[in-house]
């Protein structure tokens, strides 16, 4: 198995950062504070265009973008 604390902080980020998955992780109010590249590509397009955001204010970006159409 690991051993514990066999990789450090920069090898995790850089591990999940590199992940073709959409991973995230948000905070206690839904905001999101990590997302991997994919995770970016398919909730918002440009890279980390969706930290700091909740679902509902990606949701309220959504509408604001096709209103505009």
């Amino acid at each position: 198995m690991f051993e514990k604390g066999a990789l450090s902080y920069d090898e995790v980020l850089t591990f999940m950062e590199s992940a073709p998955a959409n991973i995230f992780f948000k905070d206690t109010e839904c905001k999101y504070r990590f997302v991997t590249e994919m995770c970016s590509l398919v909730n918002g397009g440009e890279e980390h265009s969706i930290l700091g955001k909740t679902d509902l204010a990606m949701y309220e970006d959504k509408k604001r973008r096709h209103a505009a159409q």
